[in-house]
């Protein structure tokens, strides 16, 4: 029987490693937890600093200079194994439960590119965009975009080589996640399941609480707007609209 590699992808800015210890130990109960399939991480510091990279790590890469969170991770991407890819951000931990069912559910059906799974703070609470079992068709979550999202975007296990094919995360300086999830939604078959792939960590030094970032948000919702629609008239699709919910930036959640 052919074993799945999965390869679980994090940037990390080296003056922000506050939580990679926790980050690192999370992967490896994963490993621990779940030996039917090979997990790899991934590991790229994205800037200069000194920042030491933990012992579980199977590939480190280092940037000499900080290129952002999209290039850290197509940068990875590049040195990655897996065909199935979990990115991970540095202050988050990985739960094995949604591991295993999405990558389950990936080896079942050929056809599904992307599966969402639920995130739960790590405190235990839930976050914006719960939901249950769910199967998504090509063009479905673009055209049912809300704010609160349907699914977090960035609680995706994803097949490689779809994200090959779109050219990597986008350059923006936020919601790139999000964008990458209404790209894939628009040429793949995807599903939501109600396990819990990411226990989210929230802190003052995360980028959604940086002051830039509503304003960064806004821009990057008018690009992916003007993407998706672009995709979808090739596609014979109707364009969609960006949510903007009352009470202007921010109200968005994220």
């Amino acid at each position: 029987m052919r074993v799945t590699t999965v390869t679980v992808l994090t940037p990390c800015l080296p003056s922000k490693a506050d939580h990679l210890e926790a980050c690192a130990n999370s992967v490896q109960r994963a490993k621990d937890a779940l030996p039917a399939l090979d997990i790899e991480w991934v590991l790229v510091f994205d800037g200069p600093g000194e920042a030491l990279a933990p012992s579980v790590a199977d590939t480190v890469l280092r940037v000499p200079h900080q290129r952002g969170v999209s290039a850290a991770r197509n940068y990875g991407l590049g040195a990655s194994a897996g065909s199935v890819v979990i990115p991970l951000d540095s202050d988050d931990e990985i739960d094995p439960s949604g591991l295993e069912r999405a990558v389950a559910l990936l080896e079942s059906e050929a056809d599904l590119g992307w599966i969402a799974c639920n995130r739960l703070l790590t405190t235990g609470e839930r976050t914006f965009h719960w939901h249950g079992d769910r199967a998504w068709e090509p063009g479905q979550v673009a055209a049912e975009w809300s704010a609160p999202m349907q699914f977090h975007a960035n609680t995706l296990v994803l097949r490689t080589s779809l994200i090959t094919q779109i050219g990597g995360w986008p350059a923006l300086g936020a919601c790139e996640d999000l964008f990458l999830a209404l790209r894939l939604g628009e040429i793949s078959r995807g599903a939501s399941i109600s396990d819990v792939l990411v226990h989210y960590r929230a802190w003052p030094g995360q980028a959604t609480r940086a002051a830039s970032f509503r304003t960064e948000q806004s821009l990057a919702y008018d690009f992916i707007e003007r993407s998706i629609n672009d995709a979808r008239r090739l596609s014979m699709r109707h364009p969609i609209e960006s949510p903007r919910p009352l009470g202007g930036l921010g109200s968005v959640p994220v």
